[in-house]
Order: C-alpha cells, then structure tokens, then sequence
C-alpha cells in the first residue's frame, strides 16, 4: 500500500511542479528565430528583457539589427539571407557534425542514452500511475455496486 501513496505523492509534486512552470514562468521566443522570422522589433524586444531580467541593460535597436541585411542589398544576391526562417534548409550535414570528433560521438552518444532512459522511465510511470488509477476506480465501483445493490 506504501507504493500508491509515493506514487500519488510523486504525481501531485509533478502536477504542481508542471502547473508552476506553466503559470508562472514565462517562456520567451528566441531572437534568432524571431529574426530569422522577419520580427526584428520582436526580437529587439526579447533581446532588452533578457538582458533586463539578467540584470543587464541592451542598447541594441532593430536598425542596427537590420544593417547586415541593408549592407547585403548592395551585393549580386538578390536572395535575403534568413537567419532559421522559411527559407532555411535542413540537411544532414548538422547532423553529421555531432559525430565528427571521439568527444563529440561520445557527447552525443550519452545525451541519446540519457534522454531515451528519461523516456522510458516517463512513459513505464505513466503506464503504472493509470493502472493505479484503474485499479482504484474498480473497487470504488465495486464498493459502490456493494452499498446499493
């Protein structure tokens, strides 16, 4: 019977832990992806509340954001260069990269190992907490079929 309270007990602390980090933190986009987006006042103003919560200031504006892309429109490329926005490819070349040094293949190799443990354990916890959760629901209605039948 100890093992349901611990379970019950684990899985209130993930629920609170869950709900604080969803109401409470708040979560900002990333400058790069907001720049390569085409957002630049956006990312301008990511960019002054990190630095404001970092307890930093930022003088950066979103035309000198802007000046690379400005020098840029004087060359032969007729192209905008985008910075993770839609025009971006993915390849297997950065895929590559993560295996090309022994530190690297080792690096990479134990996160794989880590975040796939992390899942199995997330997905066997979630398995066990819904068969407690089924087990109790039939014996209450077992008792409840008891106390009026």
């Amino acid at each position: 019977m100890g093992w349901r309270y611990l379970s019950f007990t684990l899985g209130g602390f993930t629920i609170v832990l869950a709900s604080i980090r969803f109401f409470v933190f708040k979560l900002l986009e990333s400058p790069r992806f907001l720049a390569g987006d085409g957002r630049n006042s956006d990312a301008v103003k990511v960019i002054h509340e990190l630095a404001k919560f970092n307890g930093k200031t930022s003088s950066l504006t979103v035309e000198e954001l802007e000046a690379p892309d400005r020098a840029s429109a004087f060359s032969p490329s007729k192209e905008k260069h985008r910075i993770l926005g839609k025009s971006s490819k993915i390849n297997t070349r950065h895929i590559k990269a993560l295996f090309d040094t022994p530190e690297m293949v080792w690096s990479t190799s134990l996160l794989i190992f880590i975040w796939g443990k992390d899942i199995v354990i997330v997905v066997r916890a979630m398995i066990h907490c819904t068969q407690v959760f089924l087990d109790l629901l039939s014996r209450c209605i077992i008792i409840s079929c008891h106390i009026c039948g």
